[in-house]
Parts: C-alpha cells; sequence; structure tokens
C-alpha cells in the first residue's frame, strides 16, 4: 500500500496528466482517496466500471487493481475473440472482470483454494452477471487431492509448504492442472498462488506446448531453494520467450542483505511468458 502511494507522489506533472487522459488512473486516485485508510481484512462493497464489487480486503484491492487495471500487467494479445483462460489464483475476481472486459466472448476457469475468499469470488461474479466463467473452489498442484492451505483473509494466503510456521491451516481440495492443460488449448494461463509456482510448472511441462501466453507471479522465500533457474529454464524448454519484472525495486541491493517482503518473501517477480511468433 505505500509503495503504491509513492508512485502517485512521483512527479506531478505526470500525476496531472495521467488524471486527465487515464481512466483507470483516475479511477485508482479516487479508490485510494476514498478507501486507502480502512483497515485490512475489513469488507466493503464498491461500484467500479459499473460492477459493484465485494471486496475482503482493501489494501490488496487497491494493489491488485493498479497492477490488473492500471498497468495491465496480465493483458495479452490473442487472434481469438474467445481465447480460453485459466486464472490460478483469482482471489475476488478482479483479474477476472479485466479479461472479460478485454474480451467478451473468452471462456475463464478461475481457481480460488481459500473458502471464505471463493464465496466472495462467486458472488461478485455472479453478481454482475459475468457469463463464460467457471469457478472452481480449489488450489492448483502436481495432484487431485487434498492439501492444507493457511488462509490471510487478503490475497496472500498460501499451500503449507514443509517446515512453514503458520498459526492456522486448513484442509482444501486440489486440483491436478495438467490434466487441464492435455485437454484443450489455453491462450493464457495466469497463476498467482503465493510460492507453489515452480512445483506446478515442474509438473506442467510437458503440457506447456498448449499453451499460448504465461503470466505469474514468482515468490522466494527465506530458507528455501529459489529454484528459479530452473524454473526459466522449464519455460525456455517449453517455447517460451521470458521477460521478468521485479514487483519492488528495492527488494535486492547488491553486497546487502534482501529485504524481506510482506508475508515473508524476499523476492516476488512478476514472470511473463510468450510465443516468438507474438512479438518477434
Amino acid at each position: 500500500m505505500n509503495d503504491l502511494i509513492k508512485t502517485f507522489a512521483r512527479g506531478t506533472w505526470n500525476h496531472a496528466k495521467r488524471l486527465a487522459t487515464d481512466e483507470h488512473y483516475r479511477t485508482l486516485a479516487w479508490l485510494i482517496t476514498r478507501y486507502g485508510r480502512v483497515k485490512a481484512c475489513h469488507p466493503i462493497m464498491v461500484t467500479l466500471h459499473n460492477w459493484k464489487i465485494e471486496v475482503s480486503d482493501v489494501p490488496s484491492f487497491l494493489s491488485t487493481y493498479y497492477f490488473v487495471f492500471v498497468r495491465k500487467t496480465y493483458s495479452f494479445q490473442s487472434t481469438r475473440k474467445d481465447p480460453l483462460i485459466i486464472d490460478c489464483g483469482a482471489n475476488i475476481g478482479l483479474t477476472v472482470l479485466f479479461y472479460k472486459s478485454i474480451y467478451p466472448n473468452a471462456t475463464i476457469i478461475a481457481y480460488e483454494a481459500d473458502p471464505n475468499i471463493f464465496a466472495t469470488l462467486e458472488r461478485n461474479i455472479f453478481r454482475n452477471g459475468i457469463p463464460g466463467v467457471t469457478l472452481i473452489n480449489a488450489a492448483v498442484g502436481s495432484s487431485d487431492g487434498r492439501v492444507f492451505f493457511s488462509p490471510d483473509g487478503a490475497d496472500s494466503g498460501r499451500v503449507v509448504r514443509p517446515g512453514d510456521d503458520v498459526a492456522r491451516q486448513i484442509e482444501v481440495g486440489s486440483v491436478r492442472l495438467k490434466s487441464q492443460l492435455e485437454q484443450q488449448f489455453v491462450d493464457m494461463l495466469k497463476i498467482d498462488i503465493e510460492g507453489a509456482e515452480t512445483d506446478l510448472l515442474t509438473d506442467c511441462a510437458e503440457a506447456l506446448v498448449r499453451v499460448g501466453s504465461l503470466c505469474m507471479e514468482f515468490h522466494s522465500f527465506p530458507g528455501a531453494p529459489q529454484r528459479l533457474g530452473s524454473l526459466l529454464s522449464l519455460l525456455e524448454g517449453a517455447g517460451f520467450r521470458v521477460v521478468i519484472e521485479a514487483l519492488n525495486d528495492e527488494t535486492l541491493p547488491l553486497g546487502m542483505r534482501a529485504k524481506r517482503l510482506a508475508g515473508g518473501m524476499d523476492m516476488q517477480l512478476h514472470i511473463f511468458g510468450y510465443r516468438s511468433s507474438e512479438g518477434d
């Protein structure tokens, strides 16, 4: 949240220009002014672009709106008017709404593991009459079954890893993503699953040839192998060109201990994969 406010504080002229010319930037400025002081995990209702959206956690909502609608982080180009999109870690549905705003005829399969967040996601999609969306209350992983999940009431709940010291764990369903990818071509695979992404994609390696574009958050935790190199090799082996963006440019000063981010991470990246025919 503080980083988001700093973004608005940089460059008065640029800020004024974007307020005048960018609808989503202007909306974010209004949202910060109206809701920026609301406490974390305090639910509210927001009217946004003709949608009525139930928000579970305001700080994560504002940050997600910035990345999804202002920066358009998860956008992609498709030659089809009805692309198939799989959203792993859909949270309350902002990415689903964004994809439906740019591809109204898209088919979207959205996974969310947290039962309470999923209920909010479900209400947001049904309340706004969004068609062509299948919602699944499960974690995505390397096997079908059950896993332990640590919810946080916002956007950082995650599957419990060996050695995790978490205050609360619940058991949730798990769906093997590879089985989905083997059945059909997926135009966009979006992944935000708080540290389980490398295991997930390792299991899906052979099926990734059936994915057109990929956008994911990569999470690194102190005391655990980062495995970034193996992940990038895996994506390269699947034929992707890769672009990497640090979510926080102050986290990795050379010669200094890496700063810990929220959620105990020491690095958080956006990783994008695209086919060379799309960008070269």
